[in-house]
């Protein structure tokens, strides 16, 4: 069976410093789609936002309100669209760390935060007291301010912060451009570790991205993963956590379509069979 399939990259602005890696893993996929015979047009996000749209199945990366909006509406006239766009909502920041919280994933110490839950309102030159008292009713001193809502943009959406005038700073440096609102994250200690998987596939790939030796159980990660997959409703994910010297593990990022550019080819072939797979299950 032959199929007519739209493939949407990632907006720019949605890739900072990872434009590149995450065009390749699109183009991959699209090479193997078309490679087993199915009529394949890539496009941009912006170029999907312009023209009227009549495939029935479409795999995409974006991320942009507007793009989402649209193929939400697709979705409701029958289109398959893959990640879905249940799964690309779950994963913007704010939502994603209410889902982990609600399943007890382990993760980080996570507090929402706003202008109101820290009392501090528009014009207010004093932020520090409320910063301190934060802090120290959380009993926490090293963190990372990262933005509330949506997906990282900006160099300044994650900062990690040793102190509270350093918090008050990235906090204030948000609130002041617009941001609405912000997540506080305890700094954990250990070692960085990026992971990759694919629903329904034996694919689950791990490195350390700035180099590790804390040793952790792999399968209980890739099963962490997977069970974090379904509960976002994500087919191609990928995330970060921070292993500690215990073996311990806390999940700090979980994200709809990576970029898998350290294993692009391998996952490739993995992620048109995943996608061929849920094509095949949902068409009558």
């Amino acid at each position: 069976m032959s199929l007519k399939i739209l493939a949407i990259s990632r907006a720019p602005k949605f890739s900072p410093g990872n434009v590149e890696n995450d065009a390749a893993i699109l183009r991959e996929v699209a090479d193997c789609l078309t490679r087993e015979g199915h009529d394949l047009k890539l496009i941009s996000e912006e170029e999907f936002l312009k023209f009227p749209t009549d495939c029935k199945v479409i795999i995409n990366m974006c991320r942009g309100e507007d793009s989402v909006r649209k193929l939400r509406q697709l979705e409701k006239e029958g289109c398959i669209v893959i990640n879905s766009t249940q799964g690309i909502e779950n994963s913007r920041r704010k939502n994603m760390t209410r889902l982990m919280e609600r399943a007890a994933i382990p993760s980080a110490d996570n507090i929402l935060l706003s202008r109101e839950n820290l009392s501090v309102i528009p014009g207010d030159e004093n932020w520090s007291p409320s910063v301190k008292r934060l802090l120290e009713k959380h009993e926490i001193e090293k963190c990372w301010i990262k933005k509330g809502d949506g997906y990282t943009t900006d160099k300044n959406d994650i900062c990690f912060c040793n102190n509270p005038a350093e918090v008050e700073a990235a906090l204030r440096e948000m609130f002041e451009r617009g941001e609405e609102g912000a997540i506080l994250s305890r700094h954990i200690e250990g070692d960085l570790v990026k992971f990759y998987g694919i629903a329904g596939q034996p694919f689950f790939h791990w490195y350390y991205p700035e180099g590790g030796q804390n040793k952790f159980d792999v399968k209980e990660l890739e099963a962490t993963s997977s069970m974090l997959a379904k509960i976002f409703g994500l087919t191609i994910y990928g995330g970060d956590c921070i292993v500690r010297e215990d073996g311990s593990y806390a999940v700090i990022d979980f994200n709809d379509w990576p970029s898998f550019k350290v294993c692009r080819e391998e996952a490739a072939p993995h992620i048109t069979a995943a996608i061929i797979s849920e094509i095949k299950t949902r068409i009558p």
